[in-house]
């Protein structure tokens, strides 16, 4: 069964652009995305790496992953997409579908 968080993968050459020794820029990657390792294995320093995982939403997993973090510069996703749509492998957003999903509270 999956883990509850997402596994991050952390630059080892972080920089002090942190807060709380956090990074302030978190990528989300997609396990679908071709090269994830190469791409998470080659962070910039001060960005932390989040591998989502294709059993649970991704919106859940980034809520979780977001969850007490202030403070942040910048929150990227690497996944497949068209327009209109964004493709992880646990299922699409687009328009259509983003009332399917529950709402989720960062606060």
């Amino acid at each position: 069964m999956p883990s509850a968080v997402p596994r991050l993968v952390t630059n080892a050459n972080l920089v002090d652009c942190t807060t709380a020794g956090r990074a302030r820029k978190l990528l989300f990657v997609d396990p679908a995305v071709a090269d994830r390792d190469t791409i998470l294995g080659n962070l910039r320093p001060g960005v932390e790496g989040v591998m989502l995982d294709s059993a649970r939403p991704a919106a859940r997993q980034i809520a979780a992953a977001l969850e007490g973090r202030r403070g942040l510069d910048a929150v990227h996703v690497i996944a497949h997409g068209a327009p209109g749509r964004v493709g992880f492998a646990a299922g699409g957003w687009s328009v259509a579908t983003l009332g399917d999903h529950e709402p989720v509270s960062l606060c």
